[in-house]
């Protein structure tokens, strides 16, 4: 009943079971596998191990796994033949005793599953081929901060080498960047954060440059709205001064002089600040501005002589 079952499994499992003799010569060969290889049962049988493979080379692993197994030692590897995959066990046949009288041999089709792992591997490696070139930077950063896996972009965008930056905390970098970023969690326990970094340093240049300007355009603004509002009741005073000096005492001259020196600066300080406002924005402020238009000057600063003070702009 034994012998039976074990016949009835052998015909049902993608498997090979041979035995040889000492010669290495088939004595037995059995099971559902061989029908993938174009053989039936015991077809082989009196057929030598080397004849069948096709050379006498020791060397060769099949063959080699057989010598190997006369002188005492069992072998696994595994074996490609007829574009199947199989998994063979190689060992020495004792039929019972202590002496070896020939080689037993069990090779499992296993051409799916290495399929399967070759796929696998293929999917790993076009999978490690993009994350480390892609065009944006990709990093994987640990619970606690700590840069995992970097790819060459991102490490091109930081400047630093692999070395250097993997290991490091992830708020050590000092540039501006973009990152959009998602969890990987396995059985509830998060594992590490995946991140995809862009490089905004020039952008947020972009803006400050940006807001620098709109600070330029609100101060000459300010500058040309100041400048008329000053400019009104400026006029009233230099007209009252005129009134005043034709009327007062020869002693009073020198303090009328003082005030139309006094309002012959502010005037000039109005006329800067209405040149000011008339540049082009756009071109940016020059470094070198003239002292006519820098508005940093003092007004305590003496004004340009002048035989008589420009009257304020009505």
């Amino acid at each position: 009943m034994k012998e039976i079952d074990f016949r009835l499994l052998l015909e049902q499992l993608p498997a090979i079971v041979w035995a040889t003799d000492l010669d290495l010569r088939f004595v037995y060969s059995r099971g559902a596998g061989l029908a993938a290889l174009g053989l039936g049962a015991d077809e082989v049988v009196g057929l030598s191990l080397s004849d069948y493979l096709g050379t006498p080379d020791p060397a060769d692993p099949t063959l080699a796994a057989h010598l190997a197994a006369l002188g005492g030692v069992p072998t696994v590897y595994e074996h490609e033949q007829e574009r199947r995959v199989y998994r063979v066990h190689v060992e020495p046949w004792r039929a019972g005793g202590a002496e070896i009288v020939g080689v037993l041999g069990v090779a499992l089709d296993i051409t799916e599953r290495a399929r399967a792992e070759a796929a696998l591997a293929g999917s790993e490696r076009a999978l490690a081929d993009f994350f480390e070139n892609a065009a944006l930077g990709l990093q994987w950063i640990g619970p606690d901060g700590t840069v995992l896996r970097v790819n060459q972009t991102e490490l091109d965008l930081l400047g630093y080498t692999r070395e250097e930056y993997v290991g490091r905390h992830v708020a050590d970098s000092i540039r501006h960047v973009l990152i959009s970023a998602n969890g990987l969690w396995e059985d509830g326990r998060f594992v590490h954060i995946r991140c995809f970094t862009r490089d905004i340093t020039d952008h947020r240049r972009m803006e400050e440059d940006r807001r620098r300007e709109d600070l330029r355009q609100h101060v000459a603004s300010l500058a040309h709205a100041a400048a008329h509002e000053i400019n009104n009741p400026l006029a009233v005073i230099y007209g009252s001064i005129d009134l005043i000096a034709r009327t007062a005492a020869p002693e009073m001259q020198a303090r009328i002089d003082a005030c139309r020196e006094a309002i012959a600066r502010v005037a000039d300080i109005l006329d800067r600040m209405n040149r000011l406002a008339r540049l082009q924005i756009s071109q940016g402020w020059p470094a070198d501005l003239p002292p006519m238009l820098d508005l940093r000057a003092s007004s305590a600063s003496p004004a340009p002589e002048r035989d008589t003070p420009n009257r304020p702009r009505r």
